[in-house]
């Protein structure tokens, strides 16, 4: 799983991408601050994509 933030510039919002596929999971979480980081957000996050990932939107090919 790689963290990423797509979108226009300033209004990225944050996605995975994982198994080749890039997900929007800003119904997750709000953004990768500190404050995720700081709670063992990439595990939790990991976590819940184990069951919830299917559910995502995809992020389409074209989107910064």
């Amino acid at each position: 799983m790689k963290l990423l933030r797509v979108g226009a510039v300033g209004q990225e919002r944050p996605a995975v991408l994982q198994d080749g596929r890039a997900r929007d999971v800003s119904s997750l979480v709000s953004d990768y601050d500190g404050a995720f980081l700081a709670a063992d957000g990439p595990a939790e996050l990991a976590r819940r994509l184990e069951t919830e990932a299917d559910g995502l939107p995809e992020v389409p090919a074209d989107v910064r």
